[in-house]
């Protein structure tokens, strides 16, 4: 089935990595793909040492709100290429995650057909995504759909991100 974890804040990518432990606790593999994440978080060491595939986008460039046209044509072809190394290690993987692959959408590097496309043609997985404003054509297909809201955060104070909780 297909899971979508989506809203603001915090949640989005714990929701994931909980299901891809009690994946692996079961038996499954699991393809993690990281996505837009920053180097460093906690969960990406951890999922490999319980024996999950681990995948991270690298391309950074500039931030992407400031990509021009040279530098999101730079970051679309980076994207391209990895999310064919995605598709190419899905097979012999029982969970596929793409951990916030919709800022993928958001920032024209890939269009939403192609996500689609790739659910519907892995219907035999467990797939999971996970970021923000989910486009309609995205929640349509998919199974779950968990929105992640936010009522009291210690961001809102001027709390910094802290390792192990946050990242």
């Amino acid at each position: 089935m297909y899971h979508i974890y989506t809203g603001e804040n915090k949640g989005k990518t714990t929701a994931a990595v909980g299901l891809a432990v009690r994946s692996i606790g079961a038996g499954n593999k699991v393809l993690f793909a990281s996505f837009f994440k920053p180097d460093g978080s906690s969960e990406h060491e951890m999922l490999e040492k319980l024996g999950a595939t681990f995948m991270r986008y690298t391309y950074r460039g500039n931030f992407f709100k400031r990509y021009d046209k040279e530098e999101l044509a730079k970051a679309k072809e980076a994207f391209t290429e990895f999310f064919a190394e995605v598709k190419e290690n899905t097979p012999g993987h029982d969970m596929i995650v793409m951990d916030e692959v919709v800022y993928a959408i958001h920032m024209g590097l890939v269009n939403v057909q192609e996500l689609v496309d790739f659910v519907k043609e892995h219907h035999d997985k467990e797939l999971v995504m996970t970021g923000r404003d989910y486009p309609q054509e995205l929640i349509d297909v998919a199974d779950y759909v968990t929105e992640m809201k936010k009522i009291k955060h210690p961001f809102d104070q001027g709390a910094q991100p802290r390792k192990g909780v946050e990242f």
